[in-house]
């Protein structure tokens, strides 16, 4: 058994022959790319037979695979791009081929039910894909998703291993997803993520019906943060259908509105919703730790003001440097837009009604709600004074010094304006003309402008039709 094999000495050799192997697979000579991927095949069936505990010598190839996934050349240096990415395909197949021959060499024939655990190199490989998918670095992240795409994939043969590992699995690609705002272009890393997590959601949707309940005694103990499917969809709604970062906001609606219906006892999202907000009232638990619909709100109003408008100038007259202040503006407006954005969505799902989304009494004025935001942006967001700004980043330098802010500050904030914009004008017009929530529309309607003179709404949309660039 595992336990009475010694370490051998050759894993030293196999942690600097493995990576060569690799390199030899991909080679672009087919003879050699034909012998050398066969073998990097069977080294993967064959140093996966441990079970009992991590063997070095299966670590040493772990590493190889692991490290062929982090790619390692840097984008657009051509050939060598083509030759990361063959690399990359390579080692995400050898990925899943450990996974599934790990479980093929478990004694219960791949099911692991009555073992009490899962394969000790099932637990290592995903544990190292796991913590690619956290990684800053796309090329990273990119390579993990499609380990884990495949792996799903090989896993559907064995309920028993997709029911322990498939929530892990889509909390995981939903955490990766967070990070992909500061990826450069075409990095591959969003878009890998997101059919990860289409992937995870259709397995977590095969087995909804185990996944609903907790193990049975002797059963694969779950992975993640979450034990059942109930705990998974509730953390989405808290933590997910609106956060700041777009891709990661799409793809939590998308899975919350496959999953919350296959819950046992709800027929539709509405019920769910009902059923969460009655125990969140009975625990007398706070808001903020289940309901989606908020923004962070400014440290004052003066800042806030300052988000909408930088002043040009200080007190004195001297020119003041506004970029941290349009970049904590265009921040704060981003978390605008996404509550804004999960509203709208909601509606249209049929999730809330209209009155579900008005201030309570006490709110109207809290800048947390997204409504009292919106409000506040329609007061004091009128098209400000800011052609002096740097758009370009050739513009001279006079020209940049007397702005006080940076090109790409000042970029960020506008594009953030008009999504706030547009999503406030998106999200009126449905409430306005859904004649389902036409009870709440007043209310709703009436808190986008308290304060003001009743008119933002109407002079935003002019603004968008006639004069858009004042957005």
């Amino acid at each position: 058994g595992d336990y009475a094999r010694e370490p051998t000495p050759f894993h030293r050799t196999y942690r600097r022959l493995f990576p060569v192997i690799l390199e030899l697979a991909v080679d672009p000579e087919p003879v050699t790319k034909q012998l050398f991927s066969s073998l990097a095949y069977q080294l993967a069936r064959w140093f996966t037979r441990n079970q009992a505990r991590e063997a070095a010598e299966t670590v040493a190839l772990l590493d190889a695979i692991t490290e062929g996934l982090a790619g390692g050349d840097a984008p657009g240096s051509g050939a060598a791009d083509g030759a990361a990415a063959r690399r990359r395909e390579l080692c995400a197949s050898l990925a899943a081929e450990c996974l599934e021959w790990s479980v093929r060499h478990l004694p219960s024939g791949g099911g692991g039910g009555d073992q009490g655990g899962a394969a000790v190199n099932v637990k290592s490989i995903l544990r190292r894909l796991f913590a690619l998918m956290t990684h800053p670095e796309p090329s990273k992240r990119l390579g993990a998703s499609v380990a884990l795409r495949r792996s799903l994939a090989a896993l559907r043969n064995f309920p028993a291993q997709c029911e322990a590992h498939a929530l892990e699995i889509l909390e995981a690609a939903l955490r990766g997803l967070r990070l992909v705002e500061n990826d450069p272009p075409r990095a591959g890393a969003e878009e890998a993520g997101a059919l990860l997590a289409r992937a995870a959601v259709r397995a977590c949707a095969r087995h909804a019906g185990a996944l609903g309940r907790r193990p049975a005694a002797g059963a694969l103990e779950r992975g993640g943060a979450f034990g059942t499917l109930q705990g998974l969809v509730a953390w989405l709604f808290a933590d997910g259908v609106a956060r700041a970062e777009s891709r990661a906001r799409l793809e939590s609606q998308f899975a919350f509105a496959a999953l919350v219906q296959r819950l046992p006892g709800y027929t539709t999202p509405a019920a769910w919703f009902d059923e969460r907000r009655r125990a969140a009232e009975k625990e007398n638990a706070d808001r903020a730790s289940w309901w989606p619909f908020r923004v962070v709100a400014p440290a004052s109003n003066e800042r806030a003001r300052a988000f909408f408008a930088p002043p040009p100038r200080a007190a004195d007259g001297s020119p003041v440097d506004r970029t941290g202040v349009l970049l904590a503006g265009a921040s704060w407006l981003k978390s605008l837009v996404a509550a804004l954005h999960w509203a709208r969505w909601a509606l249209e799902r049929r999730v809330v009604r209209a009155e579900d989304l008005a201030p309570r009494p006490g709110e109207e004025d809290d800048p947390a709600h997204p409504l009292a935001a919106a409000a506040a942006f329609l007061r004091e967001g009128g098209a400000p004074a800011l052609d002096e700004l740097p758009l370009r980043d050739d513009e001279d330098a006079v020209r940049k010094q007397s702005s006080g802010a940076s090109s790409r500050a000042v970029r960020e904030w506008r594009r953030a304006r008009v999504k706030a914009s547009v999503q406030i004008l998106v999200l009126a017009q449905h409430v306005a003309s859904d004649a389902k929530t036409i009870e709440g529309a007043a209310s709703f309607l009436g808190a986008l402008e308290r304060g003001g003179d009743g008119a933002g709404l109407a002079r935003l949309a002019c603004a968008a039709v006639l004069a858009p660039e004042t957005l």
